[in-house]
């Protein structure tokens, strides 16, 4: 993903009370998002993600995360690969 992509996907996900945050164990390859899952279904964001060519098969979805804990209600993190 270039440098515009990636904003530009931010810039999505902001508009969705969302963002991309650093996954400090794998944030050389791996792109996280924080979502906010009222906004922004699972399957919405599947939607989102295929505009950027990021393949569905790639994306884990997790409702808490080790060292962090488990997610705000209604919120949850997807990652995948840049």
């Amino acid at each position: 993903m270039s440098d515009q992509q990636l904003t530009a996907l931010n810039l999505e996900l902001m508009r969705c009370n969302s963002q991309l945050v650093v996954d400090p164990a794998n944030s050389e390859n791996i792109l996280t998002a924080d979502v906010d899952g009222t906004i922004i279904s699972e399957m919405r964001l599947l939607d989102l993600l295929n505009r950027y060519s990021i393949p569905f098969q790639e994306i884990i979805f997790r409702y808490s995360f080790k060292g962090i804990g488990l997610a705000s209600q209604g919120r949850y993190w997807a990652s995948f690969h840049k």
